[in-house]
């Protein structure tokens, strides 16, 4: 009996339980308890035969018994165990032998049992939806502890993970550091299911779209705030992750033009076009770009920028401007916007 609460791994944990057996090289048939109407459930464990009921398939049809047999049998959720069947189930666990839905014959089954639930089934056999004596045939318990419990297997976990999605969506995205951070700091209430859905979300979202604590704290990510900001600031956030991205990339301002695609003249003087919806802009020289400090800017974006000889610093963003502190036209600018 597997217990823990949802997400922890349970169903990889059969699985390697089955492959490092000496079942290993038989059968392994999962059986998710809560996703099978309560009507079906038995034809669907025990089979049935010709004519066992409306709509029985004419050759009759082996249940998850028989295609485990040799194997392994793996009850996901199995608190949602219809009551009625129980009895028959601990029959087979006791006997190895059942019969299927419509038939007299007693067939036999050589399988391993691994439950798994996230429930306190001690609670549900009190409340009488739970069979004390099957409770107590299966209950040989193995807790899984919550990922937030285990930390140190994150990095091994995010591994695996990275490994394996890159394999469907192409190279992975890089952690940063402060990605990291957050990663070994987040409680993972939705434990390893969670952590694999947001590490798949990377692959759709540009790589400064990382997590930070406040953003973790608030459920959300940093992207949220941007997609209800009106439309000038959702651009201006986008034109700051180009500029940063070239700032990271480049070391000059001829290979920062060259990497945006633009003319170096914008990039020195700053003589871009302006539309009545911009906001004034001082671009600032390729000589202020070494500039110590950026106000307004956070500082894991200033440490990266360190050691850089042309880095964020250059983005001297500033505090009076709510979310990102840039302005460019069709011809992008390194600019300071003022509210």
């Amino acid at each position: 009996m597997l217990l823990g609460e949802s997400g922890v791994g349970k169903t990889s944990l059969a699985r390697r339980v089955h492959h490092v057996s000496p079942r290993a090289d038989g059968p392994f048939v999962e059986v998710s308890c809560g996703a099978i109407p309560a009507t079906l459930f038995e034809s669907e464990m025990f089979g049935c035969v010709a004519g066992a009921f409306t709509g029985a398939p004419a050759d009759g049809r082996p249940g998850y018994l028989e295609q485990a047999d040799g194997g392994t049998l793996f009850l996901d959720e199995v608190a949602e165990l219809p009551l009625a069947l129980q009895p028959k189930l601990l029959s087979v666990l006791q006997s190895g032998e059942f019969s299927r839905l419509g038939d007299d014959r007693v067939r036999r089954v050589d399988i391993r049992l691994v439950a798994a639930t996230n429930r306190d089934l001690a609670a549900s056999v009190e409340r009488g939806s739970f069979r004390a004596d099957l409770f107590n045939r299966l209950n040989v318990p193995i807790t899984v502890p919550p990922l937030r419990e285990r930390r140190a297997e994150i990095p091994h976990l995010v591994e695996t993970i990275m490994r394996r999605l890159a394999d469907r969506h192409g190279e992975p995205p890089l952690l940063h550091d402060q990605h990291w951070g957050y990663l070994m700091r987040h409680d993972w209430p939705g434990n390893i299911r969670e952590l694999e859905n947001h590490l798949e979300r990377l692959w759709f979202v540009v790589p400064e779209d990382q997590p930070t604590e406040s953003t973790a704290q608030a459920g959300r990510s940093p992207t949220s705030e941007s997609r209800e900001a009106p439309l000038a600031n959702a651009l201006a956030a986008t034109e700051y992750r180009c500029l940063e991205q070239a700032l990271r990339q480049c070391s000059t301002t001829y290979e920062i033009a060259r990497y945006l695609g633009i003319s170096h003249i914008w990039i020195r003087s700053g003589k871009q076009p302006r539309s009545s919806t911009e906001q004034a802009a001082s671009v600032y020289s390729a000589s202020e770009l070494a500039h110590p400090w950026v106000p307004g800017l956070d500082e894991y974006s200033y440490a990266r920028a360190r050691n850089r000889p042309i880095g964020l610093a250059g983005l001297r963003i500033s505090r009076r401007f709510k979310g990102v502190g840039l302005t460019c036209c069709s011809s992008v600018a390194i600019a300071d916007t003022w509210r």
